[in-house]
């Protein structure tokens, strides 16, 4: 009887544990919807380059298609780059410093010399 016991435990269905698993680790949501959304993100900058590059620039098919090969090649390397500092510093000062040079790129993105020009 213990065997049986020990069995139907273990029959639960997939979906149950699965609903069990989501709703007691909230970081695995969380986790699946960051890397949801950035697979999204990421597909629709590479399918809308051609049109992008052609509105903007004037530049032919060729011409993107070169500029998401140099996108493309850049992926390996720029991973491979954030696993060494992961591993080599804490998560801690990682995180504060990524905040600095996203802040310092916010403010470098800026185009100051129309805001400078409005306030004339």
């Amino acid at each position: 009887k213990e065997l049986r016991k020990r069995g139907n435990r273990g029959n639960r269905s997939f979906t149950a544990r699965l609903r069990k698993l989501l709703s007691y680790h909230v970081a695995i949501p969380t986790l699946l919807f960051i890397i949801f959304y950035v697979n999204f993100a990421l597909e629709i900058l590479f399918t809308s380059t051609p049109q992008l590059t052609n509105h903007y620039f004037e530049w032919t098919g060729p011409r993107a298609g070169g500029l998401l090969l140099l996108l493309t090649s850049l992926i390996l390397p720029i991973h491979l780059f954030c696993e060494r500092i992961a591993r080599r510093y804490e998560e801690r000062t990682i995180l504060k410093r990524t905040i600095w040079v996203v802040t310092l790129g916010t403010f470098i993105l800026i185009n100051w010399t129309s805001i400078f020009s409005l306030a004339q």
